[in-house]
């Protein structure tokens, strides 16, 4: 028999510890995982009633066994170049989401540039044959088309890209930056040069039998109701894939979240948000969020949405309403203006 180490602990009182002490005992396994400090029994142990716990208990067992992980965790190896296997781990771990979704699901989404390399790259092709999987799949990478960089959604199966149209300033772009390109080379500052996408691109082709059309929406794309409403003129639900681990721990994935539901009650769609770090989530056509995964958390979620083939009237018209009703309430208030003047 091997020795049990002094530092080994139980599945039985991770759960005990869990479900007394809640979000705290979740931060110290955490932290002592991270750490290598604290020995784990094998998973298959617990393998056969994992389906049955709660799921602060699926938090606790998921941390054990390195399936939860913040962004942080992948921050560490920024730094490491190709040979210390940096673009491995993270196509390991996309894989390793990749086939546990459902076996009968009909689309997979997977979050705004996630891989290091373009679409049009060997590396691509190569992590492609990788997946192994006959299902549709949706996700974040760079494409380059004439020498322009682009942040794209791709249809990885179907070909096909969405390029991001509202570029993040000084994250994806550097304003006025004809003007500073000198600036910026005499101090040597890094910057991104990404191509802005063209207004009123085609919708995403998810299947061809039968043919299914989705709204493809980057990150800030979402930000933008007239970008939206334009984009599911033909479409029958939404994507949107987004990296907010640019906010951090800020009130901004917060804010991200509450104004895709927005979108979502503007155009009568269902929307389905994949992101790096969270929140991602599906959402109904009322805006009701209907399955979510919180922030700093890895996971899968498996569920369905309905297509929408209703438009509002405001994913008809847009904003010609509100500007007929003002030009009316102005030519109005100046005939009411006119008529009460009293003669000279």
């Amino acid at each position: 028999k091997k020795k049990v180490q002094s530092n080994s602990v139980s599945v039985s009182s991770i759960i005990k510890d869990v479900r007394k002490n809640g979000d705290k005992a979740l931060v110290k396994y955490e932290k002592r995982f991270n750490q290598n400090t604290i020995i784990i029994p094998s998973q298959k142990q617990i393998s056969n009633s994992i389906k049955s716990l709660d799921k602060k208990v699926k938090q606790a067992i998921d941390i054990a066994y390195n399936r939860i992980y913040k962004f942080h965790f992948l921050q560490k190896f920024k730094n490491i170049s190709y040979v210390d296997n940096y673009k491995n781990k993270l196509e390991d771990n996309l894989l390793s989401l990749i086939h546990e979704a459902d076996t009968d699901s009909d689309l997979i989404v997977l979050p705004e540039a996630e891989l290091p390399y373009a679409y049009e790259s060997n590396n691509f092709s190569d992590f492609k044959k990788r997946i192994s999987l006959d299902k549709t799949i949706i996700g974040g990478i760079w494409h380059v088309s004439e020498g322009n960089l682009f942040n794209s959604m791709v249809n990885f199966e179907l070909g096909g890209a969405y390029n991001k149209v509202h570029l993040v300033p000084f994250g994806e772009f550097i304003p006025l930056i004809s003007s500073l390109r000198g600036l910026i080379s005499f101090f040597d500052m890094p910057m991104s040069d990404v191509t802005r996408g063209q207004y009123n691109q085609e919708p995403m082709l998810i299947g061809l039998n039968p043919k299914i059309q989705a709204a493809p929406l980057i990150c800030f794309d979402i930000a933008f109701g007239n970008t939206v409403r334009k984009s599911n003129i033909s479409s029958l639900f939404m994507i949107n894939i987004s990296n907010d681990t640019w906010f951090g721990n800020s009130i901004g994935p917060h804010q991200h979240l509450e104004i895709a539901r927005v979108r979502s009650i503007e155009n009568n769609r269902w929307m389905i948000r994949a992101t790096n770090d969270g929140f991602s989530a599906i959402i109904d056509n009322n805006g009701t969020i209907v399955d979510k995964l919180e922030k700093g958390i890895s996971g899968v979620l498996n569920s369905s949405i309905r297509l929408e083939k209703r438009r509002t009237i405001y994913s008809k018209y847009g904003y010609f309403l509100p500007y007929l009703v003002a030009l009316l309430i102005i030519l109005i208030s100046a005939i009411i203006n006119i008529c009460s003047r009293k003669p000279s």
